[in-house]
């Protein structure tokens, strides 16, 4: 007698009740993976989160139940990405992708400083002509010159939402 494998959405109660446990059993791996990915605790629990419940919601195309832990890992890090890709793509609208400048004597935006330390006021950021025209070219900063999180201060597009 051969064994054919249902999906779990067409199976009874009970199967749904085991699907829902082995959900609940890979959350802690979930988060704890999305901590590492996100360094942000809140985030990796919402991401993880929302993992189980598109499985959840998806438990019917899962054929083998020994795949679950690799489908969850797969999804949520498709999750994270998708995430990263929107929040790129909202800073994007806000701020010149090649960077701004911050010094400016002419526009005031030079504070000094002592002591051989520099006074920064990211308020004063402001988008490169570049930014605003392609006839105009901007160089752009050297890697050792550049930030990896978003500065939300200073000259921004407008965008219709604000």
């Amino acid at each position: 007698m051969t064994q054919q494998t249902q999906p779990a959405a067409q199976v009874g109660e009970t199967e749904a009740d085991a699907f829902a446990g082995l959900l609940a059993a890979e959350l802690p791996r979930l988060v704890g993976l999305a901590t590492r990915l996100l360094s942000d605790p809140d985030q990796a629990e919402d991401c993880a989160q929302e993992t189980i419940v598109g499985a959840w919601r998806r438990r019917g195309q899962l054929r083998d139940p020994a795949a679950l832990p690799a489908w969850l890992r797969r999804s949520l890090v498709n999750r994270i990405i998708d995430r990263s890709r929107h929040r790129h793509d909202e800073l994007d609208k806000e701020s010149y992708g090649g960077g701004r400048y911050l010094l400016d004597t002419v526009k005031g935006a030079d504070l000094g400083g002592t002591d051989g330390r520099l006074v920064v006021d990211f308020n004063y950021a402001y988008n490169p002509s570049c930014a605003y025209d392609p006839q105009w070219s901007c160089p752009l900063a050297p890697p050792a010159n550049r930030l990896t999180v978003p500065i939300l201060a200073g000259e921004r597009y407008r965008t219709d939402d604000h």
